[in-house]
């Protein structure tokens, strides 16, 4: 399922605006303070994007694109956070797909880069139902950070409304697409430079709950 494909069906739903229900809430529910120790060379972490049920609905979920972006909203010099190839991975566990064969790739258009990216994920199994008050992994995101960084900053990661959206396989729904919340964010990651500090290696990743509980397996 291509990029343009998923595009089209979000100009379908524009077009038959009733045609799809709320079914889904896509989320990164935690916050991230990250300290760096002076050392050199930048260093990798990641953290998980969930997706919740929000209603009875079965999806039937089929496919999905999910973009993200990253932007430094405060602090001097060059930018400490990055995100990092290869940009996203499949979960380890609680993937939203389980063992189903599943396409996994990145769009081509945009091209993967330090402040975005989009994922295309196709489901080649059954057709999956994000059940009520239930949440599944949909990536895992990878980023770096500088291990010199000397001066205090902060980023946003977004959730793209504009290349983010989820399919239905159901043959009997008139829109394929099904709805998607993605008002919760943006997740900050916060730079906390502690000049001085001796340290074997660079501590990340520590996360403050936002708003629900934390979801199980959240990334570091």
């Amino acid at each position: 399922m291509s990029h343009a494909r998923l595009l089209a069906v979000a100009v379908l739903l524009i077009i038959l605006p009733g045609a799809a229900r709320a079914a889904v809430l896509v989320t990164i529910p935690y916050s991230i303070d990250v300290y760096p120790n002076g050392q050199p060379g930048r260093v990798t972490f990641n953290f998980d994007v969930f997706v919740q049920g929000t209603d009875r609905e079965d999806e039937q979920l089929f496919a999905f694109d999910l973009g993200l972006t990253l932007e430094k909203v405060s602090g001097e010099g060059a930018d400490a956070v990055s995100f990092a190839a290869p940009y996203v991975v499949k979960p380890s566990s609680d993937f939203v797909f389980g063992d189903n064969p599943t396409d996994f790739s990145l769009a081509d258009h945009p091209a993967p880069g330090d402040t975005g990216f989009v994922l295309n994920a196709v489901n080649h199994g059954p057709l999956v139902d994000v059940t009520q008050g239930s949440s599944k992994k949909l990536a895992t995101v990878v980023y770096q950070v500088d291990g010199e960084a000397a001066a205090p900053s902060r980023y946003l990661v977004r959730i793209d409304p504009t290349s983010t959206y989820f399919l239905s396989g159901d043959p009997s729904r008139p829109d394929p697409t099904i709805s998607a919340d993605l008002s919760d964010g943006p997740t900050v990651i916060t730079v906390v430079p502690e000049p001085g500090t001796v340290s074997l290696a660079l501590v990340a990743a520590t996360l403050i709950l936002r708003r629900r509980t934390a979801r199980p397996g959240a990334g570091a």
